[in-house]
């Protein structure tokens, strides 16, 4: 019989749940053996929904600490990730750790110094990487569909629900998560990255809190309708959240960007967290084409450039509504790379480049000014040549 792989989690929210639940239907041999949260009942329904005898750890310490790990799962808030996952991989504990990679330049570098000095298994959770729609945008455009890439624009536009989930917990404070951008964004700015096929050489952004708002409080209890509550539906049942027009939420509840990449692509991103129209959307410009793409539709349309030219339905045939069908995948190729069958299919690297990119946009909003990406990626690469020269 096959040795089973153990698998330690922090942080007992809804995404670890989700992924546990996809990779426990394919009937995989990993084992949830521990886990850790500040939320003691949130331990206990872990342990009795995926093993009984897991551990029940009163501190990441504990959790690491036991010698049974071969991998943890790191699901904390994102200003914990760099102690977590740095004091894992330490501890010889192969990781996966949820997006974004960390909250400062910093924090990243510090996690790749690590990632690269322990030699351990690394993986970060862009969701889309894993998505039947992206994979099939990605194949499209590095097969030359549409010729190279001249421009796109891409969007997050969330239901007031989710904005709601955002402005009321852990992710409303920038000092937690790192801000918006970051937070919930990382994952767009991943597939971008990837498409485009290099770095952001300067990018412009705009962004503010102008519907999270003390004078649009009124929302909270008049949009409640048939006994559902508005801007609550994310909850879960033991949660008591501040109303998100009034948590004093330190996150912005829309932004727009300009990125203009290191081979001339210049591309255009708009998040907002309370849109009637619900979009995660991808409209891709190419010297032979176009691609447009709506991931919470399902839908890929693509159009070559000419005469007598149709419209070509691409849409992947296994969407689902949750991350355009990523989260599935990602469960069954994380517990093929536990399981040490294939290696990971986002890097520590991955997820330097695609925070230092919205760290960029964040500081061009903060300051008003165009932002220069180049010293961002020269602090990347001289700990690049450090490592290299140990």
């Amino acid at each position: 019989m096959a040795k089973r792989v153990t698998l330690g989690l922090a942080g007992c929210g809804t995404r670890p749940e989700m992924i546990l639940a996809d990779m426990q239907t394919l009937g995989s041999q990993i084992e949830l053996s521990a886990v850790f949260d500040t939320h003691a009942p949130s331990m206990e329904h872990y342990a009795e929904k995926f093993n009984p005898d897991a551990r029940i750890c009163t501190s990441f310490e504990d959790l690491i600490g036991g010698g049974e790990l071969d991998w943890v799962m790191i699901a904390t808030p994102n200003s914990f990730h760099v102690a977590h996952v740095c004091a894992a991989l330490n501890a010889g504990i192969h990781v996966f750790s949820e997006k974004p990679l960390a909250i400062s330049v910093d924090e990243c570098l510090d996690i790749l110094r690590t990632v690269r000095e322990t030699s351990r298994e690394f993986c970060i959770g862009y969701t889309l990487r894993y998505s039947p729609h992206y994979r099939k945008i990605g194949k499209l455009v590095a097969g030359g569909a549409i010729g190279d890439i001249i421009s796109l624009e891409a969007n997050e536009t969330l239901d007031f629900n989710h904005g709601g989930h955002i402005h009321s917990g852990w992710r409303a404070f920038e000092e937690n998560s790192g801000g918006h951008m970051l937070e919930k964004c990382s994952h767009d700015l991943d597939m971008i990255n990837q498409f485009v096929g290099c770095r952001a050489a300067r990018v412009v952004s705009f962004g503010g809190k102008n519907f999270f708002v003390q004078h649009n409080g009124h929302l909270f209890d008049d949009l409640s309708t048939g006994g559902r509550k508005a801007f609550r539906t994310f909850w879960r049942p033991h949660e008591n959240r501040a109303n998100p027009f009034l948590s004093g939420s330190t996150v912005v509840d829309n932004q727009v960007a300009l990125i203009e990449y290191e081979n001339g692509v210049r591309a255009t991103f708009h998040t907002n967290c309370v849109a009637g129209l619900h979009e995660r959307r991808m409209y891709i410009l190419g010297t032979k084409g176009a691609i447009r793409a709506d991931a919470v539709a399902g839908t890929i349309e693509m159009k070559k450039i000419g005469f007598g030219e149709r419209i070509v339905d691409e849409s992947a045939n296994d969407v689902e509504a949750v991350h355009a069908g990523g989260d599935r995948v990602l469960a069954e190729e994380f517990s093929q790379v536990m399981l040490g069958r294939m290696k990971p299919t986002t890097t520590v690297e991955d997820g330097v480049v695609s925070a230092f990119t919205a760290f960029g946009m964040d500081e061009s909003r903060k300051t008003g000014k165009i932002g220069d990406m180049a010293p961002y990626w020269e602090k990347l690469e001289r700990e690049t040549r450090r490592v290299r020269a140990h």
